[in-house]
């Protein structure tokens, strides 16, 4: 299941991180390469810091997509213990109105997760130079 979401999600990570980068590594490459820097430098010091806010960025909302999405779980995943976002689903469509606050618990605490993770991301760009 998490193969599954890693290559769903690679294609819009790379897009996300090669939009950010064709706009600003190539002037920077450039200079490098003029004051004597190698490959491995110009990858380390120069495309990798232009390139970390785009991946904190993307993999954050892929982070918070794949913790709300429920089909692949739903599909492919164990049945015990259930992913929560499927557990909130099969909750919420059930018959007897009592497991509804249960759903609802679900639901929170998939929410609070999702803005922790968005929040840790955002504390750590704050500290990138870029």
């Amino acid at each position: 299941m998490v193969a599954e979401y890693a290559w769903k999600e690679s294609a819009f990570i790379g897009l996300v991180v090669a939009g950010t980068l064709i706009t600003r590594v190539a002037r920077f490459d450039e200079t490098a390469a003029m004051l004597g820097a190698g490959r491995w430098p110009r990858f380390r010091f120069v495309m990798l810091p232009l390139a970390l806010p785009a991946l904190a960025i993307s993999s954050t909302i892929a982070f918070v997509y794949t913790l709300g999405s429920y089909e692949v779980a739903w599909l492919l995943g164990r049945t015990y213990p259930e992913p929560l976002a499927v557990m909130a689903l099969r909750l919420f469509n059930s018959v007897t109105l009592t497991a509804r606050p249960e759903a609802a618990a679900a639901a929170v605490l998939s929410t609070l997760v999702s803005f922790l993770v968005v929040g840790l991301c955002f504390r750590a760009l704050r500290k990138t130079a870029v």
